[in-house]
């Protein structure tokens, strides 16, 4: 641990949070002198040692100091905070401890981790989120709470009525401080600020700190404690992240080709946009994979029933957009793809964070053009982050690992000895070897794989070295021979003959299996409106 002295506006205590190998041997949560109540719940959820934001929050909050913590989804800054919190408002009558979150998934996550570590304890703990019903939002708050996460926007709308003019929450939590700044939300967090004037205890996470999410801070805070990690630490220790070169056209069948090589169980597909949200969706069902979606345009309800069906590994892959995926906190993801990179650093960090988490391995990868390589550049600076560059197998190499695979299945499986005999009496009066059958059989099994693609996708040779190191590259080429100058009337000639070959090429050139422009975008959504017309007017 490093400590020292900062000083704008206020003073500030920095520490600096170590990684998880570097930290000191703890000796659990029994040290921090929390209630015996809390400890049977901290025992129940499986927590055995804190993780390093834990081990540094939790004393400082016993305390009652303010602290502005950066920290990723994942590490385990909820209990971190609400421990902590939960201890000190034991004994106090009502609304005592309110935590502000960006999205509905994450408070949900939040609110029924909060209880699981407090329902010993007695402490009543409820989520108000948009989408759900005002009475009996209102009926829970006459029937009383000791712990609310809310979302800005419904807890102003119940503010508003009235519901809150008798409450004062000893402490306020803002998790998820630049996600709230992303959606807009910073200014809805002052508006709540300014209803509850304290005197209280403030909490601030966020994964990053850009300078909006700094000024709320020194704002809501006072003298507090800020526990920083570096992002090299956030993203290197459990998460191997690779990116793989390729062409725009070729992205569908390039995370196919990865999805079948990699040993993917259950992956989060990060995409830009809801058309290409749903679109992504559509042909990866249709390729046979146990996939759905989650974006912005989802009723919540819809949206629930997805994350409660991937959550219990119902399924697979999950194609997502960012703003619906904020937060998600599910365990087992082994994989997130960057279909797309991110707009920024920020938004890669909250990305991989899906994985690699409570200290198991997750693997990142991203797909990038050749134009997008100075993108990749600039976040993979701003997050101190190594990325490996990868090579996309081709299908033989896919067919080779599922032929390995399924071998590896057949010694290990029971004999079927009525079958076996079914296949022998089968067998007799053929005039070729079992062994050839077998071969036939397989090849037909793996002809029938999901990928569609050609059999060798991405970059490669000099066409990926010339995209890697572009400067090399065409100072490589001006040390070639220089041609002799050409004259006006050879260049036009030159210029004539070329004319009809690259008619014959624009001619022959054909669409690019994928391609999300916006005319594809709006031949989906025409597409989609007809069918629910259909549907509609056969069961309306």
């Amino acid at each position: 641990m490093h400590l020292s002295s900062f000083s704008e506006d206020q003073d500030i205590t920095w520490i600096e949070v170590e990684a998880p190998e570097q930290a000191s041997e703890s000796v659990g949560f029994a040290a921090f002198g929390l209630s015996a109540a809390l400890l049977r719940g901290v025992a129940e959820a499986g927590f055995v040692e804190p993780t390093p934001i834990q081990a540094q929050a939790i004393p400082a909050l016993l305390e009652g100091r303010d602290l502005m913590g950066q920290a990723l989804t994942g590490s385990g800054k909820t209990a971190a905070f609400a421990l902590p919190a939960m201890h000190r408002i034991a004994e106090l009558p009502g609304l005592q401890l309110l935590i502000l979150v960006p999205t509905r998934e994450l408070a949900a996550q939040v609110s029924s981790e909060v209880f699981k570590l407090g329902q010993h304890a007695g402490i009543r703990t409820a989520a108000f989120t948009g989408g759900q019903s005002y009475s009996r939002q209102e009926k829970i708050l006459r029937q009383g709470i000791n712990v609310l996460v809310a979302t800005p926007g419904r807890l102003i709308d119940l503010m508003e009525n009235g519901h809150f003019d008798q409450v004062n929450p000893a402490i306020i939590v803002v998790d998820e401080a630049d996600e709230m700044l992303d959606m807009g939300f910073l200014e809805d967090v002052k508006v709540i600020f300014e209803k509850f004037p304290g005197p209280r205890q403030t909490m601030l996470f966020s994964a990053t700190l850009p300078k909006q999410v700094l000024s709320l801070a020194q704002k809501i805070t006072s003298n507090p404690v800020e526990l920083t990690s570096s992002f090299a630490d956030s993203t290197n220790n459990d998460i191997e992240q690779s990116f793989f070169v390729i062409d725009e056209h070729e992205r569908v069948n390039a995370a196919i080709r990865l999805i079948d090589s990699d040993n993917v169980s259950k992956a989060i597909i990060f995409c830009r946009t809801k058309e290409e949200t749903d679109a992504l969706n559509i042909l990866l069902g249709a390729r046979g994979y146990n996939v759905n979606c989650l974006h912005g345009d989802m009723e919540q309800a819809q949206r629930s029933r997805v994350m409660a069906a991937f959550r219990r590994s119902e399924i697979d892959i999950l194609v997502a957009t960012d703003v619906a995926a904020r937060g998600l906190d599910v365990e087992d993801v082994s994989h997130v793809f960057n279909f797309h990179l991110p707009f920024d650093s920020r938004g890669y960090v909250h990305r991989i964070g899906r994985t690699g988490r409570a200290g198991k391995a997750g693997k990142a990868i991203t797909l990038v053009t050749p134009r997008e390589l100075r993108q990749l550049e600039a976040i993979k600076r701003m997050v101190g982050a190594e990325l490996q560059l990868g090579k996309i197998p081709s299908r033989e190499e896919v067919n080779a690992q599922r032929l390995q695979k399924i071998y590896a299945d057949l010694f290990a499986s029971d004999l079927d000895g009525k079958l076996y005999q079914q296949v022998l009496e089968s067998a007799k009066g053929q005039d070729q070897d079992h062994l050839v059958l077998f071969t036939k059989l397989l090849s037909k099994f793996l002809q029938q794989g999901r990928d569609e693609g050609p059999e060798n996708i991405g970059l490669r040779g000099e066409r990926l070295e010339s995209a890697l190191n572009p400067q090399s590259a065409r100072k490589t080429a001006g040390q070639g021979q220089r041609r002799a100058p050409r004259s006006r009337m050879r260049r036009r000639r030159e210029r004539d003959a070329a004319k009809p070959e690259r008619q014959e090429m624009g001619q022959a050139k054909k669409t690019p299996p994928y391609a999300f422009d916006e005319n594809r975008k709006r031949l989906l959504r025409r597409f989609i409106e007809k069918l629910y017309a259909v549907i509609l007017s056969d069961f309306g």
